[in-house]
């Protein structure tokens, strides 16, 4: 519109500037007329003027037509390119004009729509002052009209729109409203999708630990005004880590989402269930008339659960430990309940696993018991609270000392001496063990180096291995650093390890402990006849030596069932070419009984209880060249002589 002002400006300038330049050249001619009696004729001049004047008119008119052509044909491209839909009505709010994005967003061709209604076309509705789109417009409301409509397509199909709308003219004249609509249904699907995604877990899509939380805080506050209960159950798979140790990841992400169809299918359609990481899942019961229900529905999971499950061929039967909290009693928070549920459930764990547990408040002073030790023991590590005794091991046949079986003890502040059967299993938990495993490995090195420098004689220790320690693949290299800076040799550090360690699905073929038998180290079998050895597992890791159990030394007497076992476990040892120790000998009767059996180790508190690397030291100093010491334990002098 202001191109066509300036080309109509243009045309009337050019106009009178020919009019001026016409009058100019009569008065010239006068001039020269009656001032130099000459005269130039001036029609040449103006009839030039009059042909030369239409035809520069016409040109520049066609100039103009051709640009306003090419100004509606670039409007008009505009329109059809627009992504946002325009419509124009005329005054009588009737359809004028669809742009093809308009045609999409409605539903309706630009034929069809002309010359119908506004709400014909347009059924859209604010929700929240509840009056339709062109209600609104025919008021001529238009500042106050809605941001956001929700439109309603023919086909049945609800699309959310942003609405803009202005005047192109005077109403009362016949001008029209034009309407610019922006269809936002992708970018609010966008929306809830991040949304989802933000509160449910991409795996298993149920709610996660952040919608959980809101959900139970918004159970909370709705209970506060009821007299029903809530209750929240954690739950836990057992054994869950040999799915993946076993099949892989992708088998335990199928065995997950298999899980959780099942709670899902377990429980009303008005309670939640949801994953909290990992193989632990959380599910909040509510409108709860008796406490008693909740067990029953905690029965009723595990029976879901534990159903066969088929994975990659092979079939599967999975338990669950379920811990149970109640609101109002067990907690007053989201945090809370959650808190003691997950307390309870792993009671049940420890336990043995399989359980439905309900919480106590016992629990949590159990649970500030382990935390404080944690602590304590992450204390103990950096300041050097931890201490070795040793015991002394016997050759039954001559009467000496062939070697200490390591002991650990914890010098704590205010407990004061601390056996292993106090923390280990914290540490066992926590990870701790591994780097107290390591401090144990050094400090025996570094006890049995001192020793060797006064005493030349075969000699060795046992050292305590974890099952924790075996699934750090650097262990053997740690073990090879440490000898190397003692100057130890492999064959003189014998590790213990248990009959469970041995047989455990969980560390597959052992190659960490085949890994550090085969650098030269012994390898015995600590509380032998307690579990279920395998003879192929024993052939197979080239075990050194097997440990008696002290519980079938403890009632041994000639002639009884202890007696007869014992006697079958030398007698496969031998056939196996191991060694054997007899561990807990404390009465002359069972020290006489392990002598008479040949060549046999033994310790106990009848020779001597854990001392110090320094006693130690100084009956190895009085130890003879062929290895008898003058300084025996007297109960074994009168053993042995």
């Amino acid at each position: 519109m202001r191109s066509n002002n300036v080309n109509w400006r243009r045309q009337i300038l050019l106009a009178g500037t020919e009019a001026l330049l016409v009058a100019a050249l009569l008065l010239l001619s006068l001039v020269l007329l009656f001032e130099f009696h000459r005269w130039i004729e001036p029609l040449v001049l103006l009839s030039t003027l009059v042909l030369v004047y239409p035809v520069r008119w016409g040109w520049d008119r066609h100039r103009m037509a051709l640009s306003i052509r090419s100004e509606h044909r670039r409007a008009a491209t505009l329109l059809e390119t627009l992504s946002e839909a325009v419509i124009s009505l005329n005054a009588d709010f009737t359809i004028s004009y669809l742009n093809p994005a308009a045609e999409s967003l409605t539903g309706w061709s630009a034929t069809d729509a002309l010359g119908k209604s506004c709400a014909q076309v347009l059924d859209a509705m604010d929700e929240s002052h509840q009056r339709t789109f062109c209600e609104a417009i025919m008021q001529w409301d238009l500042p106050g009209l809605a941001k956001y409509w929700t439109l309603s397509l023919p086909s049945g199909e609800l699309k959310l729109v942003r609405a803009s709308c202005a005047r192109s003219g005077n109403p009362h004249r016949g001008e029209a409203v034009v309407i610019t609509l922006s269809d936002l249904t992708v970018e609010q699907q966008l929306q809830e999708a991040i949304r989802h995604q933000a509160t449910h877990d991409p795996l298993t899509r149920l709610p996660n630990r952040t919608l959980v939380y809101d959900r139970l805080q918004q159970a909370i506050t709705r209970l506060q005004r009821s007299d029903q209960g809530i209750a929240v159950l954690v739950i836990d798979l057992d054994d869950f880590k040999k799915i993946n140790e076993g099949l892989g990841h992708a088998a335990g992400d199928i065995l997950l989402r298999n899980i959780a169809e099942r709670l899902g299918d377990s429980i009303r359609h008005e309670d939640t269930v949801g994953r909290l990481g990992s193989d632990e899942f959380v599910i909040i019961l509510e409108n709860l008339q008796d406490r008693e229900d909740v067990t029953s529905i905690a029965e009723k999971l595990s029976r879901a659960v534990r159903k066969p499950v088929h994975i990659f061929g092979h079939e599967f039967f999975v338990n669950i430990s379920v811990g149970i909290a109640h609101f109002p009693g067990d907690g007053d928070t989201v945090e809370d309940l959650l808190r003691n549920a997950n307390l309870a459930m792993y009671r049940g764990k420890r336990g043995g696993g399989s359980s439905i547990i309900s919480y106590e408040r016992a629990m949590n002073d159990s649970a500030m018991q382990r935390f404080t030790l944690e602590n304590d023991l992450q204390r103990a590590l950096r300041q050097q609270e931890f201490r070795l005794l040793y015991q002394p091991i016997i050759d039954m046949a001559s009467g000496n000392m062939v070697g200490v079986e390591a002991l650990i003890r914890w010098q704590h502040p205010q407990r004061g001496l601390l056996t292993p059967d106090k923390f280990i299993p914290s540490a066992e938990s926590n990870g701790l063990i591994t780097p107290i495993g390591e401090w144990v490995i050094n400090q025996a090195s570094a006890d049995l180096d001192s020793w060797m420098r006064v005493h030349r004689h075969r000699f060795r220790v046992a050292v305590n291995l974890s099952p924790r320690q075996l699934k750090d693949k650097r262990l053997p290299g740690k073990v090879a650093a440490l000898l190397q800076l003692h100057g130890i040799k492999p064959e003189q550090i014998e590790l213990e390890i248990t009959e469970e360690v041995l047989m455990s699905d969980s560390f597959g073929d052992l190659a960490t402990l085949q890994r550090l038998r085969d650098m030269g180290l012994k390898i015995a079998i600590d509380d032998f006849g307690t579990g279920y050895s395998s003879f192929s597992y024993l052939k197979r890791m080239d075990v050194s030596r097997l440990k008696i159990d002290r519980s079938f030394v403890k009632d041994l007497t000639a002639g009884s069932s202890d007696a007869a076992i014992v006697q079958a476990i030398i007698s496969m040892a031998r056939s196996l070419r191991m060694e054997l120790t007899a561990e807990g000998i404390e009465t002359v009767a069972q020290a006489r009984f392990f002598e008479l059996q040949g060549n046999i180790a033994a310790q106990g508190f009848y020779f001597s209880q854990p001392t110090t690397a320094e006693e130690i030291a100084q009956l190895l100093a009085q130890t003879a060249p062929d290895g008898s010491c003058d300084r025996l334990p007297l109960q074994l002098q009168k053993t042995v002589n």
